[in-house]
């Protein structure tokens, strides 16, 4: 009883702290735009129980060398705005919020370019929680304007095919995902013969042994009727 009652003051510790827990809840992760357009990246954050700290957020791009720095887009923190911080997204990028501190961090971007595309964090702070969130961001290139030929001449009653071809653009999603299933039912193939190799090699090795008795046997076979002709005649 007495480790029990001991044990009350450290239960109702822990769950102050996992009250105090701060919480990213917006669900999606992928965005797929097109160029020219704009994109809102949702972070949305919660509060499990009042914290008197002051709320602290920043979005950065995350490199793809971690070796190399992040560069913050836009920051808030104590009740300024800073969104001017990274000159590419200068003037393009805003909170959709007035008041991101209430617990919708979310961001928007304009006028997107297909060198936006990489990987977004959103981190919100409120000592002593911190909670954070990727987002990935992919901005295709709209087609070029298409450059249409014929392959023969046209003649009354006949078929006319018409290839039309665009120099610039983002292939088709749907392309794109026949590729990311081609590559990874190759790496999988590639996972399964290197697990299986260590059979394969046995496999060989038995092959070859039969391979040599059955050769030993007929060497020995011209020998084996020789001395089989012998015993007759004599």
């Amino acid at each position: 009883q007495l480790l029990v009652l001991a044990l009350v003051p450290l239960l109702l510790l822990l769950l102050l702290v996992c009250s105090c827990a701060l919480e990213i809840t917006s669900q999606i992760k992928y965005y797929y735009v097109a160029g020219d357009s704009s994109v809102t990246l949702q972070c949305e954050f919660v509060l499990a129980s009042d914290n008197l700290a002051h709320t602290e957020i920043e979005w950065i791009i995350v490199p793809p060398d971690r070796d190399k720095d992040e560069d913050v887009i836009i920051w808030y923190t104590g009740g300024i705005i800073y969104d001017n911080l990274y000159g590419p997204l200068k003037q393009r990028v805003h909170f959709t919020s007035p008041e991101p501190q209430d617990g919708i961090a979310s961001i928007t971007m304009t006028d997107l370019k297909h060198t936006d595309s990489g990987t977004y964090q959103c981190k919100v702070k409120k000592l002593p929680d911190i909670a954070n969130k990727n987002l990935f961001l992919s901005v295709m290139k709209r087609p070029s304007k298409p450059e249409c030929s014929v392959e023969r001449q046209a003649v009354a009653g006949r078929d006319l095919r018409l290839r039309c071809r665009s120099s610039q653009g983002t292939p088709p999603l749907l392309l794109l995902l026949l590729l990311l299933f081609l590559l990874m039912f190759f790496l999988l193939l590639f996972h399964l013969l290197l697990l299986l190799l260590p059979l394969l090699l046995q496999l060989l090795v038995l092959l070859l042994e039969l391979l040599l008795l059955l050769l030993h046997l007929l060497l020995q076979l011209p020998l084996l009727l020789l001395d089989l002709l012998l015993l007759l005649l004599l």
